[in-house]
């Protein structure tokens, strides 16, 4: 999957194969703490981290076929 921009301000697209059958996304601080849980299907969805503090986060997304994490920069 792909997160453009990253760096992001306000938002960033979360673009998912279409193929994925997805069950979760969750963004996670550097703490390990969920921040979001946004609900997201398959395609190319607008996440909204303009309320997110500056810094690093994880995105996992949970499929059927396992698990995939990218790394999310917040920046104001």
């Amino acid at each position: 999957f792909s997160l453009h921009p990253n760096p992001a301000v306000d938002a960033v697209r979360l673009t998912l194969p279409t193929h994925w059958a997805v069950t979760s996304v969750l963004i996670r601080d550097a703490a390990g703490r969920e921040v979001l849980a946004p609900a997201v299907a398959s395609g190319a969805t607008l996440l909204h981290v303009g309320r997110l503090t500056p810094g690093t986060y994880l995105v996992k997304v949970r499929h059927a076929d396992g698990i995939a994490v990218e790394r999310l920069v917040v920046q104001r």
